[in-house]
């Protein structure tokens, strides 16, 4: 019997951190999904409910904190996990994160070990 693949949606606008991450979870037990600005990560989140959320802060057309926000407000989107992953490290922005409904909130250099562990208990709980 096959265990059921761990959907992450990816939503970064920088191509090497999004390659660097779908190399940091690819495996046989994890299927990566991908979204380069807010609007395209709200299409892929609401058509295919992944299992969890990584969302950087910056994006064109909206900020992540508005994509984070409307995740919650959907109802058959708001219990996925959101981790923000961003470079704003001001406690303003960490606040802003913890306000609009994420889970964590990262600040870049991201240690993907750490990233990885906060992601599974993150997944454990949900």
């Amino acid at each position: 019997m096959s265990k059921r693949k761990i959907r992450i949606l990816v939503v970064d606008d920088n191509n090497v951190f999004r390659e660097l991450l779908i190399r940091s979870f690819a495996d046989e037990n994890t299927e990566v999904l991908l979204a380069a600005d807010g609007e395209e990560a709200l299409r892929v989140a609401f058509a295919e409910r992944p299992d969890a959320v990584l969302l950087d802060v910056s994006l064109p057309l909206m900020t992540g904190y508005e994509v984070c926000r409307a995740l919650r407000q959907t109802p058959s989107t708001q219990t996925i996990p959101i981790i923000m992953l961003t470079v704003r490290d001001e406690l303003d922005d960490k606040i802003e994160g913890m306000r609009c409904g994420a889970d964590a909130y990262l600040t870049k250099p991201i240690d993907l070990g750490w990233l990885s562990k906060r992601l599974h208990t993150l997944l454990a709980k949900s």
